[in-house]
């Protein structure tokens, strides 16, 4: 069946021989079975040979019209599911809606079975979050890159005289490679904070994880003035090895709440360990 509100299927698959529908409806003691003869035993356990025997209908077990109450379940495990997977509540009501108006006018359904491989095949892997996260996006990539972008003002001029006078140490890149990594790291935390803001829950887990953001965003853009704009090397090792230290915390946190929003963290968890090293070199030999 389809509903064209959102241009998808709502079929919900119960599959025996994978127990897709069982593992949910078990959570509440309830499992529904088909028989030759069209009746329903409900609240029982499946056997071996019950598998077997559903595996020869095609795989695929008919719940049947006005059981009220496995249509709920199965509706409330499909909604768990579909909250797992990202679907934004407005998209996931739809799919809960068109099934409910399917069941109402006598189409039996159930739950989606492989439920991530479905998904795939209706969106592509981003197209899975609301647009909404589309527009978070949009305002979270381009502050956090403009935010980085100010250490430009005082590390620009400073590269060209005071810095280029510095005894360097081994490994220090060429100067044009730093720009582009930092825009493509500040990128990653800008999609980051949209991750937070769009999919962690309100709650005391949000507040520590955008805690943790917003305190090593400080840290970070403190850095540039104090070591190329005050020329405090000593200071700025300071300033970054906080940070250092900071980050791993802070991405275990952030990853706790949201897995992917801490793992775009660690590339710049690794990128501030090596320029540690690099300002700890400088300071130094240069002392």
């Amino acid at each position: 069946m389809s509903h064209d509100g959102i241009g998808t299927e709502a079929t919900i698959v119960r599959d025996s021989r994978e127990g897709v529908a069982q593992g949910e409806i078990g959570k509440i003691g309830a499992d529904a079975e088909e028989t030759s003869g069209g009746d329903v035993r409900y609240g029982e356990e499946r056997t071996d040979a019950s598998r077997s025997s559903g595996a020869t209908g095609g795989g695929r077990r008919i719940l049947p019209r006005g059981n009220d109450t496995l249509v709920e379940t199965l509706r409330a495990a499909d909604s768990n599911r579909l909250r797992v997977l990202g679907i934004s509540e407005e998209q996931r009501q739809k799919v809960l809606q068109a099934s409910a108006s399917a069941s109402a006018s006598g189409v039996s359904f159930s739950v989606i079975e492989n439920a991530e491989e479905r998904i795939a095949d209706m969106f592509s892997p981003f197209l899975a979050f609301s647009m909404k996260f589309w527009v978070k996006i949009l305002i979270c990539v381009p502050l956090i890159v403009l935010l980085g972008g100010l250490g430009a003002v005082v590390t620009t001029p400073a590269i060209k005289g005071w810095y280029s006078t510095l005894e360097k140490p081994p490994g220090v890149p060429p100067n044009a490679v730093f720009g582009p990594v930092w825009t493509a790291l500040y990128s990653m935390m800008g999609i980051s904070l949209a991750l937070i803001w769009h999919r962690v829950e309100p709650g005391v887990q949000k507040k520590w994880a955008l805690g943790l953001f917003l305190g090593q965003l400080i840290l970070n853009l403190a850095w540039s003035p104090v070591f190329f704009g005050l020329h405090w090397m000593g200071v700025a090792l300071i300033i970054i090895s906080a940070l250092l230290l900071l980050l791993p915390y802070a991405i275990i946190k952030i990853r706790s709440a949201d897995k992917l929003a801490g793992r775009l963290l660690i590339p710049y968890a690794i990128w501030v360990g090596y320029a540690t090293y690099l300002n700890a070199g400088y300071w130094w030999l240069n002392r």
